[in-house]
């Protein structure tokens, strides 16, 4: 029973790698054959924008100032420990013959209820928020555009296709620069998802 789990889950662990098709060969390999078979439908504007927030690190929104109030309700842990010596000198008039030692641990919990409402680091917080979305609006902007111009340039060249059966080296440039680059800009989604350029 356990070594058809292990079979089991293996095979839907290699599935994913299994499906992902390998990307297409380059437009200048040749006119036709390699580029007719790869017809494939350009992937959707939300997957590549999605691809490239993860790349980047933004796919997360970071909620600091909840964060940052909630922390108020989590004690604060502090630890003191002491030594101390003593001796009676009524007793011990010259030189003590014995000396008193106590070792005094102590524990403090203590709660900052006040920031429960207002956190001092909120409004620098606030800004790292809101750096955050601007950052993660100018990457779609730019994966935006990168897109379109991949595609007008893919059309571009479909159309030149249509009007002389050879392939325009220009134009399959500046097709396969515009994939280059929104297929860096992603990490290489498009690579591993056989986007063709």
């Amino acid at each position: 029973m356990t070594v058809a789990w292990i079979v089991a889950v293996g095979i839907a662990l290699a599935a994913p790698g299994a499906a992902a098709a390998a990307p297409c060969p380059p437009l200048l390999a040749g006119a036709g054959g390699d580029a007719d078979a790869c017809a494939c439908a350009p992937p959707a504007l939300p997957e590549l924008r999605a691809a490239a927030r993860r790349h980047a690190g933004l796919d997360e929104m970071p909620r600091w100032r909840r964060r940052a109030r909630l922390a108020a309700a989590l004690p604060w842990l502090t630890l003191r420990t002491a030594r101390t010596q003593a001796w009676d000198d009524e007793v011990y008039a010259a030189t003590p013959a014995e000396i008193g030692n106590r070792v005094v641990v102590e524990a403090r919990l203590s709660w900052r209820l006040d920031r429960l409402l207002y956190d001092p680091a909120e409004p620098r917080l606030a800004g790292v928020e809101r750096d955050t979305a601007r950052a993660r609006a100018a990457l779609d902007a730019e994966v935006t555009a990168l897109y379109f111009a991949w595609r007008r340039a893919r059309i571009a060249l479909a159309e030149a296709g249509e009007v002389d059966e050879a392939v325009d080296p220009a134009r399959a440039l500046d097709v396969e620069e515009a994939w280059a680059h929104l297929d860096a800009r992603t990490g290489g989604w498009m690579s591993r998802h056989g986007a063709c350029p």
